[in-house]
């Protein structure tokens, strides 16, 4: 189980890195400091698009919400680079770019795999080895 998740946690993290590679464009804010989430439109070839993704990574129960502090960072109305895919500019994201702590999760699950591994393992040297006295009295 915690393979699985060391693997999807890596995919992603290698799926968010590309985006530092995406062309740009222009976005403009389009959300209000009253809006749940951040909206931001943009144009790709003529091509108007809308968009709330701020990141690949970022976790999808929060993504895309107008936080105080993305209130700040993001005013209404105001303009700032994104970065959309070539082979689908419906995609963009305000934040390109891992999020190095995407990597937490899979690294945790090695740590504990070892660490469980490491004690299952002496445990079961410990049960298993024969001392002399047990050898001499069956």
């Amino acid at each position: 189980m915690m393979g699985v998740v060391a693997t999807l946690c890596t995919n992603e993290f290698l799926a968010s890195k590309q985006t530092s590679e995406w062309p740009t464009t222009t976005a403009t804010i389009r959300s209000r400091p009253s809006s749940k989430h951040i909206i931001f439109e943009y144009a790709v070839k003529g091509e108007r698009y809308t968009s709330s993704q701020v990141s690949l990574t970022e976790s999808k129960r929060y993504a895309g919400e107008y936080t105080p502090k993305r209130q700040k960072q993001y005013p209404f109305d105001s303009q700032h680079p994104v970065a959309y895919n070539p082979a689908d500019p419906s995609v963009a994201v305000l934040e390109p770019g891992a999020d190095t702590l995407i990597l937490v999760v899979p690294l945790l699950a090695i740590f504990v795999m070892l660490v469980v591994g490491i004690f299952g393992v002496s445990k079961f040297v410990t049960i298993t080895k024969v001392t002399p006295e047990a050898e001499k009295n069956p």
